[in-house]
């Protein structure tokens, strides 16, 4: 028999603020340019939203009205309409922190990037239980930190979502001084021969992707960051290694 999703705590995904963009450069004539990323950003965020608000509100009220009478086959049709909310969702979500990595103007500092590892560790700790992280010391890098930040969220979020959540599991942030560059290493973790370079494409085609992975947009949105920056994100995969996602970005002389 299907179960069906409690909708009654949910938080859908199309119910948090948008976030803000930064102020858009202003043409010859004092007003706002017209640019292209963030007219995206725009649309993402006051077109779609709306419309994915109303399919998870009508939603939830179906699951919670008591004369519904769903059958077991109906409720799982209706589980289905929330994952489906929830990929779309999380669709959203990352175009428009692609928007932000594309259009953001830097003003760029040297950013603690070891007490930003420890915050993001912390902040992914309730959700990731059975998770330990051996990390150590980096560089400082030259960057402007909220970017950073973005990246290097999206960088462990991912690592910690392909983590088994039912035992203890340690994850690596290496720094190699030679080449100047630090990676998150899972040395367990298996592409099962997939390209590496499929992991960097925001929009990967199904057949693209490795067995039983989902589209790696984080990754994507912590590459062009480091792009923007000047620097350089890869990916390393292979057997008796396991994955390390290397992240190379200037320092201050």
């Amino acid at each position: 028999m299907a179960s069906s999703r409690d909708f009654g705590n949910t938080r859908w995904p199309g119910d948090e603020p948008a976030k803000a963009l930064p102020p858009a450069p202003a043409d010859t004539d004092g007003a706002p340019a017209r640019h292209p990323w963030r007219q995206l950003g725009q649309a993402l965020a006051h077109d779609l939203r709306p419309p994915l608000r109303a399919i998870n509100g009508f939603a939830a009220l179906i699951a919670a009205d008591p004369d519904s009478r769903l059958s077991p086959d109906s409720r799982e049709r209706l589980d289905r309409i929330a994952s489906a909310a929830t990929q779309l969702g999380d669709m959203i979500t990352r175009l428009l922190e692609l928007v932000q990595a594309h259009h953001a103007e830097l003003a760029c500092a040297p950013v603690d990037l070891d007490a930003l590892m420890a915050a993001e560790q912390q902040r992914l700790a309730p959700a990731h239980p059975h998770l330990q992280w051996v990390c150590e010391p980096l560089p400082r890098p030259h960057a402007q930190a909220p970017l950073l930040t973005l990246a290097v969220r999206e960088l462990l979020a991912h690592a910690a979502e392909h983590a088994p959540a039912d035992r203890p599991h340690t994850l690596h942030i290496r720094h190699d001084a030679e080449r100047q560059a630090w990676c998150v290493h899972d040395r367990l973790r298996d592409l099962l021969g997939a390209d590496p370079d499929t992991l960097l494409d925001p929009f990967p085609r199904t057949a693209a992707r490795p067995a039983g992975h989902a589209p790696a947009r984080g990754l994507a949105v912590a590459a062009r960051v480091v792009e923007r920056h000047g620097g350089r994100l890869w990916i390393e995969a292979r057997s008796g290694f396991g994955v390390a996602v290397w992240v190379y970005l200037p320092t201050p002389d």
